[in-house]
């Protein structure tokens, strides 16, 4: 999704789904305050769905890492042996 459709997403999905519970602010505030706290509700929510998308591409980046380091150590041989650790007795396990 490119940023100007997600920041259309995020200005329209918490206000078409709030609108009862923003309805319950609105006697709290004046016309300055309502506008901030709408941005503040808006770039909140664009900021938690970028965050969303980065932690699953991060995610699956980490695991890739980690299969690839796992089967680089351990692939040759799965376990470690007492006739290992006495063999290399200067190497730090």
């Amino acid at each position: 999704m490119a940023f100007l459709p997600l920041c259309v997403f995020s200005f329209t999905v918490p206000f078409i789904l709030g609108l009862d519970d923003f309805a319950g602010y609105v006697p709290l505030f004046d016309l300055i305050n309502v506008f901030g706290f709408a941005i503040g509700v808006f770039s909140g929510h664009m900021f938690l769905n970028i965050m969303l998308y980065i932690g699953v591409v991060l995610l699956f980046i980490i695991l890739a890492y980690k299969i690839f380091a796992y089967q680089t150590i351990w692939g040759k041989k799965p376990t470690l042996t007492t006739q290992d650790v006495q063999e290399n007795d200067h190497t730090f396990y």
